[in-house]
């Protein structure tokens, strides 16, 4: 049985081989006494694609090893061996994953080809491209969706009568779009153009240290989760707004929320929290390729209804953004 669950693995891991367009073997030359490369199981010195099939048959339990040996074998750091060790190494064959260097005597792991930021060094690192960055060109794809629907209890027919009393054809769903920001965009930022070009361009990064709750690096990949903020306002006072500008704030909602139906419906008040402030930013040897950054904010807000009846409300927004193609002027 464990030779046909083997086959399968191997059949599968080929056949993502393929969809790589094929695996180059790395080597690892001259590399320091007492220093290996984490992923090399068969011991030659090279990341290639017989090293992710011993991975795979070591997951699965037909190849044997010892336990000394994890340290080289778990590529992901969690403590054990596993189809995702199997995948990172094979990822590290075809070039789409950094290497990382271990040392036997200490533990140690190191980025191979690509400097070993601390947090520290990871923020100064991205306010000083982001700042150089955003003066150049560059391409954009941000998008923001409702998550969790706004949640106005029994209220909702009456609220979406005085909406289409003034748009027959918008409800409570699409006001909420609309001050949410909700939809896609997709452009490119050319140097010296003037901004502001979409919602979603690139500002100078003021984040610090202090501003960071978790950090890792994994290869050329840097993973930053900031800290939760509430109620955040334009300006580079709070971690969501050291990074962008692309949220709503109250009085931005309730501009919207004016346009929308008039002065029949207005926002008492308005509270934001804004978690899962993730950013992961890839290097490459010109700086850096690619940042992502992922919020998720919940709100909570009070609507006055003909400042008569006051309506509690409450929802979510996500909103996800992809800056790539950096270009310098």
């Amino acid at each position: 049985m464990k030779k046909y669950i083997a086959l399968l693995l191997t059949v599968v891991m080929m056949l993502g081989i393929l969809s790589c367009g094929g695996v180059s073997a790395f080597a690892a030359e001259a590399l320091p006494e007492n220093r290996c490369l984490v992923g090399d199981l068969d011991g030659n010195g090279k990341i290639t694609a017989v090293d992710a099939r011993w991975a795979l048959q070591a997951a699965s339990g037909v190849r044997t090893y010892r336990a000394a040996d994890l340290q080289v074998f778990d590529c992901n750091g969690d403590g054990k061996l596993t189809a995702t060790d199997a995948r990172y190494i094979l990822q590290m064959a075809s070039g789409s994953r950094g290497y990382i260097v271990l040392n036997t005597v200490t533990g140690e792991r190191s980025a191979l080809g690509v400097p070993t930021y601390s947090k520290a060094q990871a923020a100064e690192l991205l306010c000083a491209y982001t700042k150089q960055a955003s003066k150049g060109g560059y391409t954009v794809s941000g998008a923001c969706k409702i998550t969790k629907d706004v949640d106005v209890g029994g209220s909702t027919g009456v609220l979406n009568q005085i909406i289409q009393n003034v748009d027959p054809n918008a409800s409570l769903n699409t006001v909420v779009g609309s001050f949410l920001g909700v939809g896609e965009q997709q452009y490119t930022v050319h140097t010296g153009e003037k901004l502001p070009v979409g919602r979603y361009d690139l500002q100078a990064f003021t984040v610090t240290e202090a501003d960071i709750a978790d950090y890792r690096q994994e290869g050329n990949v840097l993973y930053l989760r900031l800290k939760d903020c509430k109620n955040p306002q334009k300006g580079g006072t709070q971690t969501l707004s050291k990074v962008t500008s692309a949220f709503p704030t109250k009085a931005e909602i309730s501009q919207a929320l004016k346009e929308q139906v008039g002065t029949q419906m207005s926002i008492r008040d308005l509270n934001s929290r804004v978690s899962d402030i993730l950013l992961t930013v890839t290097l490459s040897d010109n700086g850096i390729a690619s940042i992502r950054l992922h919020f998720v904010n919940d709100l909570s807000l009070k609507l006055s209804l003909m400042a008569v009846t006051t309506i509690d409300g409450q929802g979510q927004n996500t909103t996800d953004i992809l800056y790539s193609d950096f270009t310098h002027g």
